[in-house]
């Protein structure tokens, strides 16, 4: 499995590298209740290996209309709060990553968690 990760994750910075854009949901799954669970670090990775800036997005109501573990949609309101890219400073490293994976799961939560 981490062969294809990595694999996944080569083909993710090259499609970013031709100006794409790609959206990564970094709890890896929805959560039940629409709480913000803990991040993993792929797209923070991904940013650093690619240059490119993460722009953070609260989603509010999403678990109402898609609920985990299922692919279909209800009707429903789903609120966005989209914050303002940040991008990693050249060269990176894990450490940076993971402050800058922490920091945005504390301001996405804070929209989310307490329904800002």
């Amino acid at each position: 499995k981490s062969r294809e990760a990595a694999d996944a994750i080569d083909e993710t910075v090259r499609t970013l590298a031709t100006g794409s854009s790609v959206v990564i949901f970094p709890e890896g799954t929805r959560s039940p209740d629409g709480l913000v669970r803990t991040f993993k670090r792929g797209a923070f990775s991904l940013a650093a290996r690619s240059g490119r800036a993460i722009a953070p997005i609260a989603m509010i109501g999403a678990n109402a209309i898609m609920p985990p573990r299922t692919k279909r949609l209800r009707p429903g309101t789903v609120t966005l709060h989209i914050m303002p890219p940040q991008r990693l400073p050249e060269g990176a490293g894990r450490n940076e990553e993971i402050a800058m994976m922490q920091a945005m799961q504390e301001q996405i939560a804070a929209r989310v968690n307490f329904g800002a």
